[in-house]
């Protein structure tokens, strides 16, 4: 399976741009690689065991990359600007309401088996691949705090007040 198609091809790059640079942000150039790919490894083990089918694409590790945003930003807003018919602005959510909003939508196509075309199995895969090296770092404290905002296990321990 490759990529859904051009609009999903374009989803992946928007979201690695804004999850991207934050997380690389967070970690540095060589710890957010291992991150990318620890998230790319478990993507395709675990498609290929959700659908028995091997995967070619980005898809799964980006989603490791937004998961581990997650950990690292969770009380961060996103800004972000629409323009169509139906509504037009700026607004700001709490990261953490889009990303999970964002995984719901995914399990939901994933057990409703879905025929889009998308891997969904990858996505799922790296996202909990990503969630838990992330949390891993956060425990262990390899990653930077230049930016004084509490990780999620800081937040569910008690010690998110920086």
């Amino acid at each position: 399976m490759v990529h859904a198609g051009l609009i999903h091809l374009v989803g992946n790059v928007l979201f690695l741009c804004v999850f991207g640079k934050a997380a690389n942000a967070r970690l540095g150039s060589g710890m957010y690689l291992v991150l990318y790919t620890v998230a790319a490894i478990m993507a395709g083990l675990v498609h290929e065991a959700g659908s028995g089918e091997p995967v070619v694409g980005a898809s799964g590790a980006i989603n490791g990359v937004v998961a581990a945003c997650l950990v690292f930003y969770p009380r961060d807003d996103i800004r972000f600007t629409v323009a169509g018919a139906w509504m037009a602005g700026t607004f700001s959510q709490r990261a953490t309401h889009l990303i999970l909003w964002w995984l719901a939508w995914d399990m939901i196509a994933l057990f409703r088996e879905s025929a889009d075309g998308v891997a969904h199995w990858s996505h799922l895969g790296g996202f909990v691949g990503g969630f838990l090296f992330a949390m891993l770092l956060a425990a262990a404290g390899w990653m930077s705090t230049e930016d004084d905002s509490p990780t999620l296990l800081e937040l569910l321990t008690g010690g998110g007040e920086r």
